[in-house]
């Protein structure tokens, strides 16, 4: 049987995985978050009016937040955030573009297949299949990566 994460862990992953993909896609030119879009894009199945709310008002923000402290991203601090919704200027950082750039061996074998697949190739394959225990897989493998070759 397949490991499932718990709900907030889904949504996490599925925000940071829209996040990640964004911004490797626009690389080395930044551009704005918009907390909308994002919202448009991950809340699209989302039935649960509490928890679409959530996702609105306070996943988004700590998963920008987390990916911001953890140094994988970076943006320009926007004092009206909660007016303007948009993190300005957002960007990879030298550690996050290392990251999604990297080639996953265990990753390859178990997940995809494919001896030549990084990390964003990975990503932009399970957010667009949606499959949540492949999102999942991904990131495990994603951060044990960054944990042992990636540091500050």
């Amino acid at each position: 049987m397949a490991f499932s994460p718990p709900r907030n862990i889904e949504i996490f992953d599925r925000i940071t995985a829209y996040t990640l993909i964004k911004l490797y896609e626009s690389f080395p030119i930044p551009l704005n978050l918009n907390l909308n879009e994002i919202y448009d894009e991950i809340a699209q199945d989302c039935t649960d009016e509490n928890e679409a709310t959530q996702i609105y008002t306070t996943y988004i923000t700590s998963t920008i937040l987390f990916l911001t402290e953890e140094k994988f991203i970076q943006h320009d601090q926007d004092p009206n955030l909660i007016i303007s919704r948009e993190y300005f200027s957002a960007k990879l950082t030298l550690k996050g573009l290392a990251l999604l750039g990297a080639i996953p061996k265990t990753v390859n074998e178990r997940i995809n297949n494919t001896p030549q697949s990084s990390f964003i190739e990975l990503l932009k394959d399970s957010f667009k299949v949606g499959t949540k225990s492949a999102l999942s897989d991904v990131f495990r493998s994603l951060w044990i990566h960054a944990l042992r070759n990636i540091s500050d």
